[in-house]
C-alpha cells in the first residue's frame, strides 16, 4: 500500500511535493492534539482503573505499545491542554507544531511556575507560532527562569542542607564519598583534590 503512495509522490513536481508535506504535517498536528484530548478525557474518567491498569501510563502503553518516555510526554501534553485549552486549540489548528506544544507542556508541568503560565500563554503561543523553534524555546526558557526566580536558590539550599560525606578505611584502603553542597564548595574541594593529582602526574612523568 505504501508502495503505491511512493509511486504517486514520485510523479509530483517539487511544489506539489512540498505542499503534500505541509498537508501531512498539519494533519499530524491535528491528530496529536486529538490524541492528547483523548488521553485527558481518559484521565478524567479514570479509564486506567476501569481497564485494569495500574496507571494512565500503563493504559497508554498497553494500547499503543509506546516507550515510557513517549507515554510520559503524551501525558504531559494531555495535562497541559486540559489546563490550558489554548495550547490544544493552537496545535489542533496547526498554528504550532508538536515540538512547540511539547516544550510548552514541559513548562506547564513545572509546579513552581504552572500557576503563572495562564497570564502569559497568549504571548508564548504567539512566539511559538511566529519564531523559529530554537528562538521560541529560548524565549520560553527565559520566561520559565524569570517566573521561577527563586527556584535555583531553593535547589541550591536544599542540596546544601542534604550534603553528606563519608571517609572510612576499607580493607586497608581509603574510601571517600561526598554528595550535595554548593557549587562554591564543589569548586573548592575539586581544587584541593586536583592539586595532589597533578603532583602525582608530574612525578610519574619525571620518572618515565
Amino acid at each position: 500500500m505504501l508502495a503505491s503512495v511512493v509511486d504517486q509522490l514520485a510523479e509530483l513536481d517539487d511544489d506539489a511535493l512540498t505542499e503534500r508535506f505541509r498537508t501531512v504535517e498539519l494533519e499530524l498536528r491535528r491528530l496529536i492534539a486529538e490524541q492528547a484530548a483523548i488521553i485527558a478525557a481518559g484521565e478524567r474518567r479514570n479509564i486506567a482503573a476501569v481497564d485494569n491498569h495500574h496507571s494512565m501510563k500503563g493504559w497508554i502503553k498497553a494500547n499503543a505499545n509506546w516507550s515510557n518516555r513517549r507515554a510520559a510526554q503524551a501525558r504531559k501534553l494531555a495535562t497541559t491542554i486540559a489546563a490550558l485549552p489554548e495550547v490544544g486549540e493552537a496545535l489542533f489548528a496547526g498554528l504550532i507544531g508538536v515540538d512547540q506544544a511539547d516544550q510548552l507542556a514541559e513548562v506547564a508541568t513545572n509546579r513552581r511556575v504552572a500557576d503563572q503560565l495562564p497570564g502569559s500563554i497568549d504571548l508564548l503561543l504567539e512566539q511559538a507560532e511566529q519564531l523559529s523553534f530554537e528562538d521560541a524555546r529560548t524565549c520560553l526558557r527565559r520566561w520559565e527562569t524569570l517566573a521561577d526566580i527563586d527556584g535555583a536558590y531553593r535547589d541550591r539550599e536544599l542540596s546544601h542542607r542534604q550534603r553528606t560525606a563519608t571517609v572510612i578505611e576499607l580493607d586497608g584502603s581509603l574510601f571517600a564519598q561526598a554528595t550535595g553542597g554548593t557549587a562554591e564548595v564543589a569548586a573548592e574541594l575539586q581544587a584541593i583534590f586536583n592539586n595532589p593529582v597533578e603532583a602525582e602526574f608530574r612525578t610519574d612523568v619525571a620518572e618515565r
